[in-house]
């Protein structure tokens, strides 16, 4: 086994990331949320479909997308939790605000007795 010598007199760091990659929550910090799904018709914890699971994960990974947030961790764990780790937010209010926040559902009524255009 043989040792080398590097010389890197003139290396820089690119960013503040180590070495230009991203750190993970183990190294960064941030948050570690775990949900739990609740059936909503009997209110009890799972119960809950496959469907419901993922469409609740692209929810939460949308939500945490929009707001700039570089490398979430959004998994399905078993049949009814979620897992939600977010690098660099350290504070649980703010992840679980960031999490929480509810999309806006408008309903419009849609007319069907407009005339076409000429």
């Amino acid at each position: 086994m043989g040792v080398q010598k590097v010389n890197l007199n003139n290396f820089e760091r690119g960013s503040d990331d180590l070495l230009g990659l991203t750190l993970g929550l183990d190294l960064q910090g941030g948050s570690h949320l775990i949900y739990q799904a609740i059936n909503p018709e009997t209110g009890l914890p799972g119960g809950v479909t496959e469907d419901q699971m993922k469409s609740l994960s692209r929810t939460i990974e949308r939500r945490v997308n929009a707001s700039g947030l570089g490398e979430p961790i959004i998994q399905i764990l078993g049949e009814d939790r979620l897992l939600i780790q977010l690098p660099g937010i350290r504070d649980p209010g703010r992840a679980k605000a960031l999490i929480g926040e509810t999309a806006r559902l408008e309903f419009k009524h849609r007319t069907t007795d407009v005339p076409p255009k000429p």
